[in-house]
C-alpha cells in the first residue's frame, strides 16, 4: 500500500510533470537472463542454444525464471508455447518475482489463491498498466475526435455530451435528449452505432435526464436506466432498455420498462442492478423492482437521530418525511440484497459519510396507470446502519473532506471491495484565511473496504496549489460493473486561457491497480481560445469540458467547444 511518507520513492513530482520512476532494469534483467541460457546450454554453440534450453526439465526452466521482473516473465512466457505452458503451470515463478509488489490485492488477499491462468492474467493487466506510465514526462499518447457526424449528433455548446460510460471499445453517452452508443476502432473509427430518444416530458425539450449504466455479467449486454425529469410540471418518468453490445449483435435494443413517477422531489441520481432501479431525490428514494412492477418509496432516518428529536421534528418541521441532509447517491451491493447510501457534506451543515441499509424484502405492486401519484405508493421509513468512513475533525485537523464513491471493484480472486475517494483543502493553522495569496494543499485519498468486515485500507495524496484562483473539481463516470466507476480531478487557473491543467487520477499506479497518484496535462493546444467567456460563466464552462476518464484504456474524454468529444489517451 502506497502511503503518503513512501511516496517519493514511488514517484517523482514536480511543477512541470509528474513521472512515474520505473526502475531501468530492463536490459540488465535480459542480459541475466540470456547468461542462464549459456550455463543451462553450451555457450560455444550458440545457435543451439534455446534447443537445449526447452529441452530441459520444467522445474529447472522454472528455476532459471527466478529473480527476473513481473514483465521479463511475461515476455519469455510469450516467445513460445512451452515456455508459456510453464509459467502457467507454476504460479510460483510470477509470486517470486523481483518486483511480485506489482501484482498485491489489497487487505492481503494471498494470491497464492488465484489459479496460474488468473495470476497470468492479472500480471499481463498490470504491466500493461505500468509501461502506459513509462514515460518521462508522462504526456499524451495520441488523440482522435468522437465520429458524431455519422450519428448525426445535434451538438449544444451550451449543453454539451455528458453521463459517458466506456468500457473496451464501446462507448455511451447522452447528447441532449438522445441516448449514443457506439463501436469503436482503436483510432475513433466507428464500427458500429445506435441511437435512442429519452422520454421527453410533455414534449418539452428542457427536460432534465439522469442516466445509469449497467454490464451484464457476460459483458454482452448494457442495461441503460434513464430518468427524465420536468419541473415545471412536476412529472417524472422512469425508463429501462438493454443494449447488445457485441459484435455479432450489436444494437439490438430491448425497451423493458416504463413507468411514471411521482416528481413531487426535484431527483439527484438514478441506480440500476437488475432488477432494481432506484431515484434518489432530495427529500426520498424511489425503490422500483422493474421485472415484476413492484416498488417503493424509503426514507432514510440518520441513525445519530434519537428519538426525541424525531418526533420534535415530526410535529414541527413541513417536511419531516424527508431523508438526513446530505444524502444524494446510492450504490447497489453486486451480490447481496443491500445498497450503500453516501452522504456529502453541505457547507458544513452535515458530515460525510457511508451507510448501508437492505433491500426491502417485500415490495407493493405497481399500477402504471397512476403511478405518477405520490399518495398511491407505499412510503417506508428506515433507519441505515452507518458504516467506519474515513473522517477527520475540520477545526482540529483544518480539512473538510467530500467524498466520491467508486462503487464496487472485483478483484482477480472474484471477491470485492467498495471504493471511496475522500478530498477537500487543507490549511495551514498559522495561515489567514482571508489572505489572498494564501498557498493551500488539497488532499486526494483513496480508501478502500472490505465489505465482509468493513475494514479499510487508505492511501492519501498531497497536491500543491496557491490561492483562491485555483480550483479544485470531481469528475466521474457510471459506479456499476466489475470495475466500478473512474474519479478524477481537474485543477486549473480560473482563468480564459489556463496555461497548464493538472489532471490528477487517483487509478494512476505502480500497475497493481491499487495505488494513486497525478499527472499534469496541457491541453491549451487543444480547447481554443476562450476570452469571450464571462468571469461568471467560467466555472460553468470549464465544468462542461471534463466529462469523463477511463482508467483501463487511459482515455480522457473532452467537450470542446465548437469541435466535438476529444479523445486523448494518456
Amino acid at each position: 500500500m502506497l502511503r503518503l511518507q513512501d511516496q517519493p520513492s514511488e514517484f517523482v513530482r514536480s511543477a512541470e510533470a509528474a513521472t512515474l520512476s520505473l526502475p531501468p532494469v530492463r536490459e540488465e534483467k535480459n542480459l541475466l537472463f540470456q547468461n542462464r541460457l549459456h550455463i543451462c546450454g553450451h555457450p560455444s554453440k550458440k545457435s543451439k542454444m534455446p534447443r537445449k534450453f526447452l529441452n530441459l526439465p520444467p522445474e529447472l526452466i522454472s528455476k532459471s525464471l527466478e529473480g527476473l521482473s513481473v514483465e521479463d516473465i511475461i515476455c519469455v512466457a510469450q516467445t513460445c508455447s512451452l515456455l508459456r505452458a510453464v509459467v502457467l503451470s507454476n504460479k510460483f515463478t510470477l509470486l517470486n518475482a523481483n518486483d511480485s509488489n506489482i501484482l498485491e490485492l489489497p487487505f492481503g488477499r494471498p494470491l497464492k489463491q488465484l489459479s496460474s491462468e488468473h495470476l497470468h492474467t492479472h500480471a499481463v493487466e498490470s504491466i500493461k498498466a505500468t509501461e502506459r506510465l513509462d514515460a518521462s514526462p508522462l504526456c499524451h499518447k495520441g488523440f482522435f475526435y468522437l465520429p458524431l457526424a455519422d450519428l448525426e449528433v445535434a451538438y449544444d455548446n451550451t449543453n454539451p455530451p455528458t453521463d459517458f460510460f466506456v468500457h473496451g471499445n464501446i462507448h455511451a453517452f447522452r447528447s441532449l435528449n438522445t441516448l449514443h452508443v457506439m463501436e469503436l476502432c482503436e483510432n475513433g473509427v466507428k464500427i458500429n452505432a445506435v441511437s435512442f430518444a429519452l422520454a421527453e416530458v410533455n414534449g418539452n425539450m428542457k427536460t432534465h435526464h439522469h442516466i445509469s449504466y449497467q454490464l451484464s455479467n457476460d459483458q454482452g449486454l448494457l442495461r441503460i436506466a434513464s430518468q427524465s425529469y420536468r419541473d415545471a410540471e412536476k412529472a417524472s418518468v422512469l425508463q429501462v432498455r438493454e443494449v447488445r453490445i457485441s459484435s455479432q449483435s450489436f444494437g439490438e435494443t430491448t425497451y423493458l420498462f416504463r413507468l411514471d413517477i411521482p416528481g413531487t422531489s426535484e431527483p439527484l441520481s438514478v441506480t440500476i442492478r437488475d432488477p432494481y432501479v432506484s431515484v434518489m431525490t432530495r427529500h426520498n428514494c424511489i425503490l422500483v423492482n422493474w421485472r415484476k412492477t413492484t416498488g417503493i418509496i424509503l426514507v432514510f432516518r440518520n441513525p445519530e437521530e434519537d428519538e426525541d428529536f424525531a418526533r420534535l421534528r415530526r410535529k414541527h418541521t413541513l417536511h419531516w418525511q424527508s431523508n438526513f441532509h446530505g444524502v444524494r447517491t446510492l450504490i447497489f451491493h453486486p451480490i447481496e440484497s443491500s445498497m450503500i447510501l453516501v452522504s456529502t457534506a453541505c457547507d458544513g451543515a452535515s458530515p460525510s459519510g457511508i451507510y448501508s441499509a437492505d433491500i426491502p424484502s417485500y415490495m407493493p405492486p405497481i399500477n402504471p396507470h397512476i403511478s405518477s401519484d405520490k399518495s398511491t405508493w407505499t412510503n417506508r421509513v428506515i433507519t441505515p446502519r452507518e458504516l467506519p468512513t474515513y473522517t477527520v475533525d475540520p477545526e482540529e485537523d483544518h480539512f473538510s473532506v467530500d467524498i466520491e464513491p467508486i462503487g464496487f471493484k472485483q478483484l482477480p480472486d472474484s471477491s470485492w471491495v467498495f471504493e471511496i475517494i475522500v478530498y477537500g483543502p487543507v490549511i495551514d493553522a498559522a495561515d489567514d484565511p482571508e489572505e489572498e495569496n494564501l498557498e493551500s494543499k488539497a488532499i486526494v485519498g483513496r480508501v478502500l473496504f472490505d465489505p465482509r468486515s468493513w475494514t479499510q485500507e487508505t492511501e492519501l495524496l498531497e497536491h500543491e496549489f496557491t490561492g483562491p484562483a485555483e480550483a479544485l473539481w470531481a469528475m466521474g463516470t457510471s459506479r456499476n460493473g466489475p470495475n466500478g466507476g473512474t474519479l478524477f480531478f481537474i485543477s486549473l487557473d480560473l482563468l480564459p486561457e489556463p496555461k497548464i491543467c493538472q489532471v490528477m487520477v487517483p487509478e494512476l499506479g505502480n500497475g497493481s491497480g491499487f495505488n494513486i497518484g497525478w499527472v499534469e496535462l496541457d491541453i491549451s493546444g487543444f480547447i481554443g481560445n476562450n476570452k469571450l467567456i464571462s468571469e461568471a460563466t467560467l466555472e460553468r464552462h470549464w465544468a462542461n469540458i471534463f466529462q469523463a476518464f477511463d482508467s483501463k484504456s487511459r482515455y480522457l474524454y473532452l467537450c470542446v467547444p465548437d469541435s466535438g468529444i476529444l479523445v486523448i489517451q494518456l
